[in-house]
């Protein structure tokens, strides 16, 4: 009796894990990828939403990603690429996971963040103990994969903003700024600059700029990278800062940028944006011209 009730409960025990085992379909790890799981290959839209804060929506038009949510803007092209290198994360297992309560274990019953890639939706949970990967959910199923983005995904809007100040491949054609006198900007004297006949000139007689440093001052305000970029809470310009006017080949109306020197940096504002952008000290040389009359 005692050998029969011990052979129907390791019966019953190996059914249970039999089970189990097919109910999580807990797998060895593959070749698979996430895309190939998910059936997505790519995306040409994107919504990040992550609880207590607004969500971010990217969309790509013509090559170039723009940002839709919180507000318009260019998106980063890199910064997207980054997002969509997840599709390439192999999958190491699979998980069914049939009863909402189980969820919990994989810190999937409220989500880190979801991810949407076009029409897939894409839940961030917990990160396996051992391993640290990442378990992610789609269509009810939880899949453990390489995640090395969710710490851009956690970032303010801001990160996902094109570090430019200006459109890649814009075209100058005027420019009129403040000049530096002892490392600082000067309220007092700015410089014009236009360009004419394919050649640039400023308005300080007499010249004192040659062509090539003009030419090299253009070059590095259309390829200027900021280090990090935030959006602005309310268009305000700063009580300190100074006027920056770029006119745009084709534009009638200047750009007007804000820029106040602080102690970590160069802060350049575009209220129109709705953007500032954060330089480090070392650009304010590269961005502006020293005063003829300064002793510097």
């Amino acid at each position: 009796m005692r050998r029969q009730l011990l052979t129907n409960l390791l019966l019953l025990v190996a059914i249970l894990l039999a089970a189990l085992a097919l109910r999580f379909a807990m797998q060895s790890p593959s070749h698979n990828t996430l895309a190939d799981v998910i059936g997505l290959q790519t995306a040409s839209s994107i919504t990040i939403q992550r609880p207590g804060s607004s969500p971010v929506g990217l969309i790509e038009k013509s090559g170039q990603w723009q940002m839709q949510q919180p507000r318009p803007a260019r998106a980063s092209n890199h910064r997207v690429a980054l997002i969509l290198q997840l599709l390439n994360s192999p999958v190491y297992s699979e998980f069914y996971v049939f009863d909402s309560s189980e969820l919990q274990m994989f810190g999937l019953a409220q989500p880190r963040l979801t991810l949407q890639l076009d029409d897939t939706l894409l839940l961030f949970g917990d990160t396996e103990s051992l391993s640290g990967r990442r378990y992610v959910m789609h269509s009810g199923v939880i899949y453990l994969i390489d995640d090395d983005i969710s710490p851009l995904l956690q970032a303010g809007a801001g990160n996902f903003v094109d570090p430019r100040m200006l459109p890649e491949g814009a075209q100058l054609r005027r420019m009129t700024l403040p000049m530096l006198r002892e490392r600082q900007l000067d309220p007092h004297h700015s410089i014009n600059l236009i360009q004419t006949q394919g050649s640039w000139r400023s308005d300080i007689k007499p010249p004192s700029f040659g062509s090539d440093e003009l030419v090299q001052l253009i070059q590095n305000w259309s390829t200027a990278y900021a280090m990090q970029v935030a959006i602005m809470a309310d268009n305000m310009v700063p009580e300190n800062a100074l006027p920056v006017r770029i006119w745009l080949r084709h534009e009638d109306q200047p750009l007007i940028m804000w820029v106040e020197v602080l102690a970590n940096g160069l802060l350049i504002s575009h209220p129109h944006a709705d953007l500032r952008y954060l330089f480090p000290s070392s650009m304010l040389q590269q961005l502006f011209l020293q005063s003829p009359s300064s002793d510097a």
